[in-house]
């Protein structure tokens, strides 16, 4: 039996007989979605709308329905999400079709079993919102034009204070576990003591400002593309733990500070630095499988110097033609080694 109630464009269903309530539409108004209600059922996009705020308990469940659309079901904030998590007692955000947490919610025993991409993303366009003591499973299927790839929770150009993801927890993305785009406010972000296991792309951190984000203390392990990849920004990369990662860092125009990072068993360059990336390296740890080298290439149209690395056991890898802009200086260290990648094309680096 089904009970529906409808309060300001914002949707519940209530089924008496089996403790789960479905959402979908508007929030227009404060809202608490209570652990004694979980698990809440999402069956279409939430709007959270500017001037409410979603709070949600500690230990609450949300699940998304799985759609077989290109297009999966998201929750978009222009208010406020507020997760009241603890560090033994997470808000769990994951698939309808995941009974490990909340048990068999969609009611079909052991029909169908979670799956990256089962949903969509959660997508940040307002600030006040910090996250912690969550977990994210099955999700990530939204597509981002601007970076052409899939993501999942997305912060999509936060003002200061800018928002601070800690104490989180990802697991099985079809693509991108946390993308931080701040083109254009220069918040000052930072992404702290998360754990993100199996996803694609740890940490994708784009942007444009002065001022110098922080991603810190995170433990990364089987992104098959990158560990943390940074665009556009300075930033600070301290105390990672990488491992089993494609690359672990990867930078694109990006000034960085990495150090006291621990990047293990990379299947593919350990680091990479692209056109205009100034990294300064200290006190890493890099073992395991993969090339030791750094990858490089690109178009470098500011001064630039390729230190003597070999202290750290790397010499440098041509991935790409590098160009040299009119202007610019790339500065090579005595000792330095450059090695170019091998193709098989009549057209070689």
């Amino acid at each position: 039996m089904k009970r529906l109630v409808c309060l300001l464009g914002f949707t519940f269903t209530i089924l008496s007989l089996y403790a789960r309530v479905e959402v979908s539409g508007h929030i227009t108004t404060d809202t608490t979605w209570s652990l004694a209600n979980s698990p809440y059922i999402v069956t279409g996009d939430v709007y959270i709308d500017v001037g409410a705020t979603l709070t949600i308990e500690a230990g609450t469940i949300i699940k998304f329905e799985y759609r077989t659309t290109t297009t999966r079901l998201t929750i978009i904030v222009n208010g406020r999400i507020n997760p009241q998590g603890t560090a033994s007692n997470n808000v769990i955000f994951t698939s309808l079709r995941d009974d490990s947490v909340g048990g068999d919610d969609n009611m079909d025993g052991s029909a169908t079993r979670p799956a990256p991409g089962d949903w969509g993303c959660i997508q940040i366009n307002s600030t006040n919102n910090n996250l912690s003591h969550c977990t994210f499973r099955y999700g990530g299927y939204h597509y981002h034009s601007q970076s052409g790839s899939r993501i999942w929770l997305w912060i999509n150009n936060s003002t200061n204070p800018a928002i601070e993801i800690s104490d989180c927890t990802f697991e099985y993305a079809f693509g991108t576990a946390i993308y931080y785009d701040d083109i254009m406010h220069n918040a000052t972000p930072v992404i702290t003591n998360n754990i993100i296991n199996n996803c694609p792309v740890g940490i994708h951190l784009r942007g444009s400002g002065t001022t110098t984000a922080a991603i810190t203390d995170n433990i990364i392990s089987g992104s098959s593309n990158s560990g943390i990849k940074v665009q556009d920004r300075t930033v600070n990369i301290i105390g990672n733990a990488l491992n089993q990662c494609g690359t672990g860092v990867s930078l694109d125009n990006a000034v960085a500070t990495i150090y006291d990072n621990s990047i293990t068993n990379s299947t593919s360059y350990p680091l990479i630095q692209l056109n205009n990336a100034l990294p300064t390296y200290l006190n890493n740890t890099i073992t395991g499988s993969g090339p030791s080298a750094i990858g490089i290439g690109g178009t470098i149209s500011a001064n630039r110097t390729l230190s003597n690395l070999q202290n750290m056991g790397l010499v440098y890898a041509v991935i790409s033609d590098i160009i040299i802009a009119s202007g610019a200086t790339l500065t090579i260290e005595a000792g330095t080694i450059i090695k170019f990648e091998y193709r098989t094309t009549t057209t070689r680096l």
